[in-house]
């Protein structure tokens, strides 16, 4: 009902993101955000920084994993840090192509919507991998490694 108290009368609907045509790729990409309506539900400045920061910090963890991993083994035990490891990784090949995207402006309502469904395989994987990697077969505490084993444990399950 308007105030005017006509009932028949529709009132616009709030947002207008998705009812306005896409504009073509080649015009998103020359044009500056902001002369164009961001479709994705969170902003550029807010997207860029945030992925770009977690996949800093998700490179930093995989490498100290790969270095736990390559010590333990090195030294002739297992690590068990082979799924902590693979769902890093993949959380920050997914996080950095997100930034990427985000940078081109191609990243929208439907690849945010699609990430957010991709975003679930790595944290499974990280979270097997934390248990994995923090649950030995044998605690043995004078053992050297077992500083690096929780920290890896805890960098996996951060991720996940």
């Amino acid at each position: 009902m308007t105030q005017d108290g006509d009932i028949g009368a529709q009132e616009p609907p709030r947002t207008l993101v998705f009812l306005q045509p896409r504009g073509s790729r080649a015009r998103r990409l020359v044009q500056p955000p902001s002369d164009y309506e961001d479709r994705a539900p969170y902003p550029r400045w807010f997207t860029i920084p945030a992925r770009g920061t977690l996949t800093g910090l998700e490179i930093a963890a995989a490498v100290y994993i790969a270095w736990y991993q390559q010590g333990r083994e090195s030294s002739g035990q297992s690590s068990g840090a082979e799924f902590a490891l693979a769902g890093v990784g993949l959380a920050a090949a997914i996080d950095g192509l997100i930034t990427i995207l985000s940078i081109v402006g191609l990243y929208e309502a439907g690849a945010s919507c699609t990430a957010a469904f991709i975003d679930v395989i790595p944290a499974v994987i990280s979270c097997v991998g934390a248990i994995g990697v923090a649950w030995p077969e044998r605690r043995v505490y004078d053992d050297p490694w077992m500083g690096p084993q929780n920290t890896s444990a805890a960098f996996a399950g951060a991720v996940a």
